[in-house]
């Protein structure tokens, strides 16, 4: 094996079990009547956040900017979400991702995604 063969080896090696160093959590963010609770949320890259509807009507968590959610696009359902149901997302990316219910845009808040 040469030395350079040997080099890349090591570095897939380091990536894979750097990917696998973490581990993944679960947080929850309730929409009900007075809006998203918690409004701000701090979590690691790669955790999941589940969106629950508690409030009485339909809403659509997605990033901003409202109406076309193309900050962090892939951070969008594509749809409401009933009462009573979840939607969740995990965050590959780091960064202060703002966003807003689609359906109420003035409901708004921000998941903080740190590298862990």
């Amino acid at each position: 094996m040469t030395t350079l063969a040997v080099i890349a080896l090591v570095i897939a090696v380091w990536q894979l079990s750097n990917k696998m160093n973490y581990a993944t959590a679960i947080y929850e963010v309730v929409r009900n009547e007075s809006g998203y609770q918690p409004a701000e949320l701090t979590i690691n890259r790669g955790d999941t956040v589940r969106f629950i509807n508690g409030s009485g009507d339909y809403h659509w968590p997605a990033s901003d900017l409202h109406p076309t959610h193309s900050i962090y696009p892939d951070f969008d359902p594509r749809r409401p979400i009933a009462t009573g149901k979840i939607w969740e997302f995990s965050f590959d990316q780091a960064g202060e991702w703002k966003f807003h219910d689609h359906l109420k845009a003035n409901i708004t808040g921000i998941i903080n995604v740190k590298v862990p």
